[in-house]
């Protein structure tokens, strides 16, 4: 339930805000429900692939959740259905670059060519992201699209 400031009991005391829900401020990532995180992470085991898509593409669209989702992304890359495999290419490239690094490192080195390329594409779409100290843009095979 939301106060709205002409209540009296609406004031904030110091060093609260007057909505306990607002949004982080500027520069601070919002942690992602874990419990949502790990429901997800439960249908990526899920013995249908139609319901392991669903869950790949939803780690997709929520940075902060394909973020603390990468190991289990990693795994992923090995599924045996080819639309889940490039699902959860995607939520590797969702999620924070410079977190995202020994994902990408681990994609590289797929035997599946279409997540090898993506993985190709995402790191020398993202390079500036990861900035000067990241390691997996300095690959020569990339830059030759071996």
């Amino acid at each position: 339930m939301h106060r709205t400031p002409s209540t009296p009991d609406a004031v904030p005391a110091p060093g609260q805000t007057a909505i306990p829900d607002a949004a982080p401020a500027p520069g601070q990532t919002p942690t992602p429900d874990a419990a949502r995180v790990a429901e997800i992470l439960g249908r990526l085991e899920h013995p249908d692939a139609g319901v392991r898509l669903a869950a790949a593409q939803e780690l997709a669209a929520d940075r902060d959740a394909a973020t603390a989702a990468l190991d289990r992304l990693v795994v992923v890359l090995d599924d045996p259905d080819s639309e889940v495999r490039m699902a959860a290419i995607n939520a590797i490239a969702a999620a924070d670059p410079v977190a995202a690094e020994p994902a990408i490192a681990w994609a590289l080195q797929s035997p599946d060519y279409p997540v090898a390329v993506a993985a190709r594409n995402l790191v020398q779409g993202t390079a500036r992201l990861r900035g000067p100290d990241s390691t997996v843009w300095r690959d020569p095979s990339i830059s030759r699209g071996e």
